[in-house]
């Protein structure tokens, strides 16, 4: 029989549905306010709930990312590293569309390229490049516990 030697215990890498263990609820709340702000800024920019968006793709797409956004919200309150990734999607997502919207413009709609005016739309990117950096450094320390060895495994 033959005898491996032992690897030091590690702790498994985080799943996207694991518990997010490292941060205190205070963090979780303010990346759930957050996340839920990004829900409120483009539910205000559609015009209301069932909004007045055009062309169709867009607001579909603003209803993309308020319902992303909204579950990212309600995953961080629970404590899930799935919120943080979530968060990041209806961030980066939105924000590369006012960016292509205002500089190039995007299919069916070249009627705001050079507007960089639009308050909404500069809360919009502040909130974005806010829950950006959270998520980013929370995702890291998250990352780096998953790597820290554990002791008596």
């Amino acid at each position: 029989m033959h005898s491996f030697p032992e690897s030091p215990a590690v702790a498994p890498r985080p799943s996207l549905l694991a518990d997010d263990v490292v941060h205190a609820l205070p963090v979780l709340v303010l990346g759930a306010t957050l996340a839920m702000a990004i829900a409120i800024v483009h539910l205000e920019d559609q015009g209301g709930i069932l909004g007045n968006v055009t062309p169709v793709w867009m607001k579909y797409g603003y209803y993309l990312v308020e319902t992303v956004a909204a579950i990212s919200a309600a995953l961080l309150i629970r404590g899930k590293v799935l919120g943080w990734v979530l968060g990041l999607a209806a961030s980066i997502g939105p924000m590369a569309g006012y960016v292509l919207s205002r500089t190039v413009g995007v299919p069916g709609d070249t009627s705001d390229i050079g507007n960089w005016g639009y308050m909404l739309g500069t809360m919009s990117l502040l909130v974005e490049g806010t829950f950006i950096v959270f998520a980013v450094i929370s995702l890291r320390r998250i990352a780096r516990q998953s790597r820290v060895p554990q002791v008596g495994g």
